[in-house]
């Protein structure tokens, strides 16, 4: 059952993923390490807007949906995982993953002479 849930609040994810990155919605020829930043990219702003949003409207367009696919017998009987903690290993290769993307852009704005406030 753990699994399960696990994999709803996976699905869930995607599915609010793909609702507001067009780029995630179809096939892509990119190659697959493009891929993995470009989805971890596409988490960690998503991450951000959930964090300065009190309420996402695509979060609630999700809802609306789902809230209309099951019958509400079926909805209270239903155990939802709402959230998966993030373990240190996690959050770790986020914070790399952040700071290689930060030291990225700096060299390629200072290259081009500009300056990030």
């Amino acid at each position: 059952m753990r699994h399960t849930k696990a994999r709803n609040v996976i699905e869930r994810a995607f599915a609010v993923l793909k609702m507001r990155w067009g780029i995630l919605r179809s096939a892509s020829f990119y190659p697959i390490k493009v891929l993995i930043h470009l989805i971890l990219a596409c988490f960690l702003l998503h991450n951000f807007i959930r964090g300065e949003m009190v309420v996402d409207p695509i979060e609630q367009q999700l809802d609306d949906e789902v809230d209309g696919d099951f019958p509400a017998e079926e909805q209270a009987d239903t155990d939802f995982v709402n959230t998966i903690e993030a373990t240190n290993a996690w959050q770790l290769q986020r914070d790399e993953l952040a700071l290689a993307m930060w030291n990225h852009i700096s060299s390629y704005v200072s290259n081009l002479g500009l300056l990030l406030v």
